[in-house]
């Protein structure tokens, strides 16, 4: 696909961008070092006046270089994510919350049956549909599996019910009201999705439970009553012994494939949503 080729070539560029300045560096400091070389010389009538001065200047140079590179190669890289970042921002903090006619949706669904009405879904340049028309109902208070081999599109049919996605054609609604873009934020504060692989931060399990929340807006009662059922609060209370303080590490290291599934669990639990998305429900 055309952005995927774009992505390896601009990375491409970066790097040979990033690392291309440390040759003129060395050019230009080397070359200055032989200057500064013959002008002591000339100034001191001859070498053992100049050595100290020189291999003071070599010694300077050698130093700086890597500095000066490093600097250059960090300002390169802040430069090529800095417009990600801008996208990010932009959507999560500058772009409303709220748009017209969101609050009235949340506040008249009463149960939130899920309905796909002949829904299709094909990704760009893809030769077939990854969902072929499904058609079905899940009623609000049910458990449901999605079951098939892999590629079949299970995945592709929960970010279509998530509003990760929007269907080629056909229509989901809530309660009989039709996911729009209006409609979309309100739809998804209802749920709580637990991914296949979910991204842990290197800080507390407070902070992992609650994540996105300002520390000082975290409520302890709700991470604490998430945790319970997530049947993680008696090892984090019992064997940890900064309890819901302790620190998980990247990706939460410290902790083995099923703890950390909890703490994604609880996460997703933390707001309370109504729909509750496991994706591989099974993993760890």
């Amino acid at each position: 696909a055309q952005p995927s080729s774009d992505y390896a070539s601009l990375t491409s560029f970066v790097s040979v961008i990033a690392h291309l300045p440390r040759f003129a560096l060395e050019a230009v400091s080397f070359g200055g070092l032989v200057i500064v070389c013959i002008y002591l010389l000339h100034a001191y009538d001859g070498l053992m006046g100049a050595l100290p001065l020189i291999t003071l200047f070599a010694f300077v140079g050698y130093k700086l270089i890597p500095a000066f590179q490093q600097s250059y190669a960090s300002l390169a890289q802040l430069r090529y994510i800095s417009p990600s970042v801008e996208e990010i921002y932009s959507d999560l903090v500058l772009s409303p919350l709220n748009q017209p006619g969101e609050v009235n949706f949340l506040n008249s669904i009463n149960n939130p049956s899920i309905t796909l009405s002949n829904v299709y879904f094909t990704y760009p340049g893809a030769l077939r549909n990854a969902v072929d028309g499904i058609t079905l109902n899940i009623p609000f208070g049910s458990t449901v599996g999605f079951v098939g081999k892999t590629g079949c599109g299970k995945t592709t049919l929960v970010d279509l019910i998530s509003g990760l996605l929007a269907p080629s054609s056909g229509s989901i609604a809530v309660d009989g009201q039709r996911i729009d873009s209006e409609r979309l934020r309100s739809w998804q504060k209802m749920i709580g999705y637990v991914p296949q692989e979910p991204y842990l931060s290197d800080d507390t399990i407070t902070a992992n439970i609650a994540f996105g929340v300002s520390s000082h807006a975290v409520d302890m009662a709700q991470v604490v009553w998430a945790a319970n059922i997530a049947q993680l609060n008696d090892y984090i209370t019992m064997d940890l012994p900064d309890g819901y303080d302790t620190r998980i590490g990247d990706q939460g290291m410290l902790l083995s494939g099923g703890q950390r599934q909890r703490i994604a669990l609880a996460r997703a639990l933390y707001g309370r949503p109504k729909i509750l998305i496991l994706d591989e429900a099974s993993s760890a």
